[in-house]
């Protein structure tokens, strides 16, 4: 079963904050199970100059999860992103798809029911905000960011621990946020995206396939296990199927650095 329980903030030492300000909450999804899912509020937040201790400076926003429902999910727009209203738009509308797909991997077990999306100061402000607290776009569990030159438009999970520690934030650039078509062009639907990304930054998973990156070595193609042998990376081991040099179809051979099969070296199952 899903875990239950609260995830609480510890509560500020030695810190000076200014005001921000929340726009009421705004209703914007029913689910289609009226009894398991309850509507996704989305909170709107316009960022203001925050002074804190560098300990909760640097601590991620902590989402609440109570009754398998996630709520307090924070989602920051950098401030170098220029004004544009349908960047809000969209991330509720990904949000929305979000939170449905993420209902129906977890059979049913749980869902997001509120998010709050945290809107430069560089932006229009609006009479109707309202004092908020200590959401910075540092502490964001989602970012929306200029592209990260290594991995373009791709929506990653910045990681930083191991299996089963959770990610630092999740990374969403504005052409990602804003272009659907080119998104699901390349990365496929938004929701079973997001969820896949969630798994990441909630769960400590790693990708379920090698990764080519600038260092070669962030998310390799095969492994160790501790039991011995060689394994190629995926969700299920004992997959049955053969390995071979993707450029030449021939047999691999074994890199003397990593004892693991060379960098240009593939697992293909069989089908």
């Amino acid at each position: 079963q899903a875990p239950q329980g609260v995830a609480q903030d510890v509560p500020q030492q030695g810190s000076l904050t200014q005001f921000t300000y929340v726009l009421p909450a705004v209703h914007i999804l029913r689910s289609a199970r009226r009894k398991e899912m309850a509507t996704l509020r989305c909170v709107l937040l316009l960022s203001a100059c925050i002074w804190q201790s560098e300990a909760i400076f640097n601590r991620p926003y902590r989402i609440k999860l109570r009754n398998n429902e996630y709520t307090d999910v924070l989602i920051a727009i950098n401030k170098d992103i220029p004004e544009d209203q349908r960047i809000v738009d969209r991330i509720k509308e990904i949000f929305t798809e979000a939170s449905q797909a993420l209902y129906v991997a977890t059979n049913q077990r749980t869902f997001i029911k509120g998010v709050k999306i945290l809107i430069p100061r560089t932006w229009t402000k609006k009479p109707e905000y309202l004092p908020a607290g200590r959401e910075t776009f540092e502490r964001a569990n989602v970012r929306v960011d200029v592209p990260n030159p290594m991995y373009g438009d791709n929506p990653y999970v910045q990681q930083k621990g191991g299996c089963g520690e959770g990610g630092d934030y999740m990374h969403l650039t504005p052409d990602y946020v804003l272009e659907k078509d080119y998104g699901e062009d390349n990365w496929g639907p938004y929701g079973k995206t997001f969820v896949h990304e969630w798994g990441h930054l909630r769960w400590g998973l790693f990708d379920e396939y090698g990764l080519e990156s600038l260092s070669g070595e962030s998310y390799p193609h095969f492994y160790r296990p501790s039991t011995g042998g060689i394994q190629p990376t995926g969700c299920s081991v004992h997959v049955a199927g053969y390995n071979r040099h993707m450029a030449t179809g021939g047999r691999c051979q074994l890199d003397p650095e990593t004892a693991l099969p060379e960098p240009d070296c593939r697992f293909y199952p069989d089908f």
